[in-house]
């Protein structure tokens, strides 16, 4: 997949940067538990050669670091239904859509699939332990607008690190309106977490660029 415009905005923002691109799923992570409501959250990869699921970032709570990396098959569970059905999948222990042991386990699970051009790329999960949370419609939408702009990491990863390489820094310094205008969003997103709506609606343009 070519680098567009867009996504060079998004680089002179820092925001694609390579060394930097764990940071980038470390932030829409919180982003997503922000706007769900949520206590942890997962972005999971897509390895199309062994059909699984890769975590690549982990976020919130007790998730051990060890989990980064381990493969999750797909079809299997909450998380490899997303990636099975491509569509949203909410789950909770009232409904039984998850068996998981009871002691520290989580109330309530939602999983969105991570696709580009109805390809699948990758699953973001979000769990809550409070048992008065179950995700809503609402929720469901809300995750699948933050799942585009993880579409977005997932697939340049590879690609954002070979144009880096070739002069990325030019493009830094020229400083014109459109990277001015990147760099106060993502500073914007930085200092009002608290805005859900706005950055919803920020997160919705950004993923169309």
């Amino acid at each position: 997949m070519a680098i567009t415009e867009g996504d060079k905005i998004l680089l002179a923002a820092g925001f694609l940067e390579p060394a930097r691109v764990k940071l980038s799923f470390n932030l829409l992570i919180r982003l997503a538990l922000k706007v769900l409501g949520a206590d942890e959250g997962s972005l999971l990869k897509y390895q199309k050669k062994d059909n699984v699921l890769q975590f690549v970032c982990t976020v919130g709570g007790d998730i051990p670091a060890s989990l980064e990396g381990k493969v999750v098959p797909v079809g299997k569970g909450i998380t490899g239904m997303a990636a099975l059905t491509r569509e949203i999948q909410i789950g909770t222990r009232e409904n039984g859509l998850f068996n998981v042991p009871d002691d520290g386990a989580p109330h309530s699970v939602i999983a969105a699939p991570v696709l580009l051009d109805e390809e699948l790329i990758g699953v973001m999960t979000a769990v809550s332990f409070d048992i008065r949370k179950s995700f809503t419609m609402d929720d469901y939408r809300n995750i699948s607008i933050v799942a585009q702009l993880g579409a977005i990491l997932l697939a340049h990863e590879q690609q954002i690190t070979s144009y880096h390489s070739q002069g990325m820094s030019k493009l830094t310094e020229q400083g014109n309106d459109e990277v001015k205008a990147a760099q106060k969003t993502i500073l914007w997103l930085q200092h009002h977490p608290n805005k859900k709506d706005n950055i919803l609606k920020i997160l919705s343009l950004l993923s169309e660029l």
